[in-house]
């Protein structure tokens, strides 16, 4: 059986966006920025799919600039003033490298901002500041307590900008009523294409642009538009949120199941909430072994999993985020992480639950880590 269990790392692309992709291309794809009438017909669709984006997160189409994906997104954010940037210890990197360690927000064991240290901070700030978190955590899952943080920020008349990647299709989502003054995300996370994003920029907002050039996106993001990524992740994002609170019952069903199941091996630990968590995400640690070779190992039994983010897979260091929250070395990377969606089926809830306990036993076989843990 095959199973792919790393949707937050990728969605594979969904069939109707490979429709769409497909209609595309048996026509002829112009410079949007042309005047000609093909070219016109292309920038149409572009704005069709800003409006479209638009309407899935609760903002309008003037607001919506295309990226090529969270990165850059937050790069831009990120890059307008690193002086004053406060964000958490266990957001994606594209965050953690244009912050410094003494601009942190505390966190409690789940990764959750501790709000009512928060709320001192910010209110102790001179001068203006931004605060960059994460909507839900690309690890652990941790839903932030989003509206309680945006409160806290207009209190305190801080820009608030929302790492929206991992809550695309899985959390309700309204720019508006959060009151953020930006918001991103990765197409490809939905069932779209890589290498194309957006950012929500609330009216009146300014980010000095990062990528200059021929003036397209209103001046603020240069460079010829993605046509097919613009145009096939809006049809993905469309898709992603239809009839969202089914597919989030659902999910969440199956990944308490599976969560519920592996827990009873013995020496296994849930890393992150399970009140405020992600619907599609599952991140358990097994004490004795080590997290890539147990991917490996389920890789080799058809199912596709993570040890971690997706993006620091090439790296040999604990997880950054399992370290915040206050697990040793070891049992950071002993994590695995799997993240399911709406369509995975009972038969494949099973065999996930038989697979990685048959792949932990057998690896903590040969585990001088787990004989030492074992005879404790």
């Amino acid at each position: 059986m095959k199973v792919y269990c790393d949707n937050a790392a990728q969605r594979p692309l969904l069939p109707e966006v490979r429709e769409v992709i497909n209609t595309w291309l048996d026509q002829d794809i112009c410079n949007p920025s042309a005047i000609y009438s093909k070219a016109r017909t292309c920038k149409k669709a572009i704005e069709e799919a800003r409006a479209t984006v638009a309407k899935c997160i609760g903002a309008d189409p003037d607001e919506i600039f295309f990226t090529s994906g969270a990165t850059e997104s937050l790069n831009w954010i990120c890059h307008e003033d690193k002086k004053y940037l406060l964000t958490t210890p266990i957001e994606h990197k594209a965050i953690l490298n244009n912050a410094t360690k003494n601009n942190y927000i505390p966190i409690d064991e789940n990764g959750r901002v501790i709000l009512n240290q928060f709320h001192n901070i910010v209110t102790s700030v001179k001068g203006a500041f931004t605060v960059v978190i994460g909507l839900v955590n690309n690890e652990i899952g941790t839903i932030q307590p989003i509206k309680e943080i945006a409160n806290i920020c207009d209190e305190a008349k801080a820009c608030l900008c929302i790492d929206a990647t991992q809550a695309l299709g899985h959390v309700p989502i309204d720019a508006h009523e959060l009151g953020c003054s930006c918001l991103v995300g990765s197409f490809h996370k939905v069932g779209g294409l890589a290498g194309s994003g957006f950012m929500y920029m609330r009216r009146g907002t300014y980010i000095d642009p990062l990528i200059l050039g021929g003036g397209q996106e209103k001046g603020v993001r240069a460079g010829t538009e993605n046509f097919l990524g613009i145009v096939a992740g809006a049809t993905a994002l469309k898709l992603a949120t239809e009839g969202l609170d089914i597919k989030m019952h659902y999910t969440e069903q199956m990944r308490n199941k599976i969560i519920s199941r592996l827990l009873e091996i013995p020496k296994s630990y849930l890393n992150g909430s399970l009140d405020n968590r992600v619907c599609n995400n599952i991140n358990i640690s097994f004490a004795g072994i080590d997290g890539q070779t147990l991917v490996l190992n389920l890789d080799m039994r058809g199912i596709q999993a993570s040890s971690g983010s997706a993006c620091n897979m090439v790296s040999i260091e604990p997880s950054h985020v399992l370290k915040a929250i206050g697990y040793s070395n070891d049992l950071a990377r002993a994590s695995l992480r799997l993240t399911i969606n709406e369509n995975i089926t009972h038969e494949e809830v099973e065999y996930i639950i038989k697979t990685v306990a048959e792949c932990v036993a057998r690896l903590r076989e040969s585990s001088p880590a787990w004989k030492e843990l074992h005879h404790e």
